[in-house]
């Protein structure tokens, strides 16, 4: 048996059925009070865990569930601040993901609600801030190797390999501190698995001969390494060419009238036979860059 509905208001009647001797009824409610949520929500892929100051990022679907298109303001909150707001518009039945982020700088190491809401629903999920349990961090760095030692003056270079041991894609800062003082900085992106090397510089114009410790930082690791800033070194001369090393020469005759002109420059000795009527022993020591060879040899001949 049916009933014509038309023209009555939402709210509870009373339907009953009889016969010529006896009836029942039941109560029947017409119209819809509160069936359900009108935009649905529903999370699915959250980036948790994260490190502090990495974005949080969360994937939700969001449903239509009535038979008229409607527009509503999708929101994200961690544990009640809202970090994120996105207008969605949907035709009756229709679904759609949308990805909310959120800032989480300033956070410091624990567990957090994350809440998606639109104006008739909302679904929570905890995510995770920091490596509180123990693991190995989502993003390992390690030096390989440096140009060490320098001299003051020349870029101190240290090459670093940067490896993400984590199951999801990171953005992460890497830096490079000389002595606990950051000096350099890049960022990498890495996907699960991935590895690369970064090649990070430091000047060394202000800085003493000796040693110092570098280190190269991840978000969760970090590693260090002794370099060394060396004194200036000293190129030696040549001889001919003015250098700062000492020749010593020493003229030697016999009593045959023959001598021998020989000069030691380093680790060269030079000899050359001189023919001289006098007899003579001169010996001494002078610069290298004061000192001509071949015009020795011909002044003494000539005497």
């Amino acid at each position: 048996m049916t009933a014509d509905t038309s023209g009555l208001d939402p709210g509870e009647y009373t339907a009953i059925v009889s016969s010529e001797d006896g009836s029942a009824q039941e109560t029947v409610t017409i119209g819809d009070e509160q069936t359900g949520p009108t935009f649905e929500v529903s999370i699915g892929d959250i980036n948790t865990p994260i490190q502090p100051g990495e974005p949080i990022e969360v994937d939700a679907t969001i449903e239509n569930t009535t038979d008229e298109e409607l527009t509503q303001t999708i929101s994200l909150e961690l544990d009640g601040e809202i970090l994120d707001t996105v207008e969605v518009t949907l035709g009756p039945g229709e679904s759609e993901t949308i990805t909310l982020t959120g800032d989480t700088t300033g956070l410091d190491p624990g567990e957090y609600t994350v809440t998606v809401s639109s104006e008739d629903d909302s679904v929570q999920e905890t995510i995770t801030i920091g490596d509180e349990t123990g693991e190995q961090p989502t993003v390992t760095v390690s030096i390989g190797e440096t140009n060490s030692p320098v001299e003051p003056g020349e870029p101190l270079e240290v090459v670093s390999t940067i490896e993400n041991t984590g199951d999801t894609e990171t953005t992460q800062e890497i830096t490079l501190s000389l002595n606990g003082s950051p000096v350099d900085e890049t960022t990498v992106t890495l996907g699960p698995g991935e590895s690369d090397t970064a090649t990070l510089t430091a000047s060394t114009d202000s800085l003493e001969p000796g040693t110092y410790l570098v280190t190269v930082a991840s978000a969760g690791d970090s590693t260090q390494a002794i370099v060394t800033v060396a004194e200036e070194s000293d190129e030696p001369g040549d001889g001919g060419d003015g250098g700062d090393s000492e020749s010593n020469q020493t003229v030697i005759q016999d009593n045959s009238n023959s001598q021998v002109a020989e000069s030691t420059d380093g680790d060269i000795t030079q000899s050359q036979a001189v023919s001289q009527s006098n007899e003579a022993n001169v010996s001494g020591s002078t610069a290298a860059s004061d000192i001509d060879f071949d015009s020795l040899f011909e002044d003494t001949t000539d005497d």
